[in-house]
């Protein structure tokens, strides 16, 4: 007998569920609310298991788990994070992340090494023996609290412009005691004399740089001139070397420096450099400007609130200090608003010295390992005095604008003003023909995160780092020793070709269309 076919025409087909096992993957706590929250309204499991790409079982828990992700995600500040376990050290944590916000929303900049010291005395305090604040602990941290990490350029977090408005009012006030020509600005930042951008070292059809070593070797500069733009005074730079053997030929004849060379085993600057250089160095150029112009009075320092930036040593020498010149502080938060040399001129006398060093690489024919043997801190206190002449009475004077608004006269039209584009052009048209296509944002990128890093500072207190929370490290100065340079050899071949793609005649030649920046610059050093 001929089986009966069943009828499956009016039948409905069940919908055909995929039984390969998906990869499992943990979205993230806000995603796991929101596919709760669209489930209650009505939404089908099975679509939003394909929306999201996970299994059905997986929208099941969680379903299941709303209420315990939603208490969670309620006290985490990072909605990114896709587990919900405990921390170890709960207490600690929490106690971190309280002093964090306390001292953001002070102003206070926080480097990493603070905030793992901080939670290293908590859980001594705590009695806690076992716990570590390592390097591993503070990058959690910083992802579950979605700390960000941030270049610190001159408290540009938090600039207070309330504030700032405040002070242009009271020191404008001020300034009527004074002749324009007495009122100075000190700052200080970091320069890393001996960095090349990495993208330079890749070549065409690479997509790994594998060798090129990022130099960081760092030196402090300090930087002072006064509101009219006509007095400059040397560059303070700050090394760690006492004697660096580059400078040997001067440690007999210190008053044919072209810079005010100081040492401090960080290259940082702190209250004792500070003090000196007011004392033996900032009032006796003044006094000596002014008897030359045939002129005395009061002398007016503006400088910001950084730690290092304090008057230390006998009492008798403060106050010989305090009677000839007057030392104004800015508001916390507010340098990067109107502090004068932070308005472009640092920014400019790097710019100048990028410029001037890229050049000098392209004399080089010999491989990287050989520039760098022959390039030491003789040419960078060449390089960056040389910089600091470049820059003109109207861009110095431009740079008081924000500060004094009302007081100083305006420019006449088409005057100089702070421009970095032919700078940073050059700079751009330079690494271009060297690397064979690097962007301007590429370039930008490098000028910022190597050379435009606030000065590191020490106070009376201890050392506090304006830098990012990473901590970047310094690189190898040059000792008094007579040990070779370490570079390394790996680079060498890289250099070879990067040289040779560029055309050297045209950048002589239009080296020698730079117009001259003047006389020298009187420069003494210290011991």
């Amino acid at each position: 007998m001929r089986a009966l076919k069943p009828i499956t025409d009016n039948v409905p087909k069940p919908r055909r569920l995929n039984t390969l096992r998906k990869k499992r993957v943990e979205l993230k706590l806000e995603e796991r609310v929101e596919i709760a929250n669209r489930l209650e309204a009505g939404e089908k499991a099975w679509k939003l298991a394909d929306a999201f790409d996970v299994s059905y079982d997986t929208i099941r828990r969680y379903r299941r788990q709303v209420r315990s992700t939603k208490q969670f995600l309620s006290t985490c500040r990072n909605k990114a994070r896709k587990r919900t376990r405990k921390v170890k050290y709960d207490v600690i944590d929490a106690k971190v992340h309280s002093w964090v916000l306390e001292k953001r929303a002070q102003g206070h900049i926080l480097p990493g090494p603070l905030i793992q010291e901080k939670a290293v005395l908590l859980g001594e305090s705590l009695g806690l023996e076992t716990f570590k604040a390592s390097n591993g602990w503070f990058q959690k941290f910083k992802k579950r609290h979605g700390v960000r990490v941030l270049h610190i350029e001159g408290e540009r977090l938090t600039a207070n412009e309330i504030e700032a408005r405040a002070f242009i009012g009271n020191f404008e006030e001020e300034l009527e005691k004074f002749d324009m020509r007495d009122v100075y600005n000190f700052d200080e930042s970091g320069l890393f004399w001996k960095s090349v951008p990495t993208r330079t070292y890749v070549h065409a059809g690479e997509t790994r740089a594998d060798g090129a070593k990022v130099r960081k070797d760092r030196v402090t500069i300090g930087v002072c001139a006064n509101a009219t733009g006509s007095h400059k005074l040397p560059l303070l730079m700050i090394g760690k070397a006492k004697h660096p053997r580059a400078l040997k030929a001067y440690w007999n004849h210190f008053e044919k420096m072209r810079i005010i060379y100081k040492h401090q085993s960080s290259s940082w600057i702190t209250a004792e450099i500070y003090t000196d250089w007011i004392r033996n160095y900032f009032i006796p150029l003044v006094e000596q400007r002014q008897k030359t112009e045939g002129r005395s009075g009061e002398i007016l320092l503006l400088v910001d609130n950084c730690a290092a930036h304090k008057l230390v040593g006998e009492e008798a020498d403060i106050a010989a200090i305090k009677e000839k010149v007057k030392i104004w502080f800015l508001p916390p938060n507010t340098t990067s608003l109107i502090q004068p040399m932070d308005q472009g001129i640092i920014i400019k006398l790097k710019r100048c010295f990028q410029k001037r060093f890229l050049r000098k690489v392209l004399e080089c024919d010999e491989g990287l390992t050989a520039f760098y043997k022959g390039y030491n801190l003789n040419d960078c206190v060449n390089m960056v005095a040389d910089s600091w002449g470049e820059l003109t009475v109207a861009n110095l004077r431009n740079a008081w604008r924000k500060l004094l608004p009302t007081t100083l006269p305006p420019l006449p039209p088409g005057s100089d003003i702070m421009n970095l584009t032919p700078e940073t052009d050059t700079i751009v048209e330079l690494l271009h023909k060297a690397s064979g296509g690097i962007t301007r944002d590429e370039v930008n990128e490098w000028l910022i995160d190597l050379n435009e890093g606030e000065a590191q500072v020490t106070g009376p207190d201890g050392p506090s780092r304006a830098l990012d929370c990473e901590g970047m490290s310094g690189g190898e100065d040059e000792d008094s020793g007579d040990k070779e340079d370490k570079t390394d050899k790996e680079d060498n071949e890289d250099w070879e070709e990067w040289v040779k793609r560029v055309d050297k005649e045209e950048w002589k030649e239009r080296d020698e269309e730079v117009e001259e920046t003047g006389p020298l610059l009187e420069c003494f050093i210290g011991n």
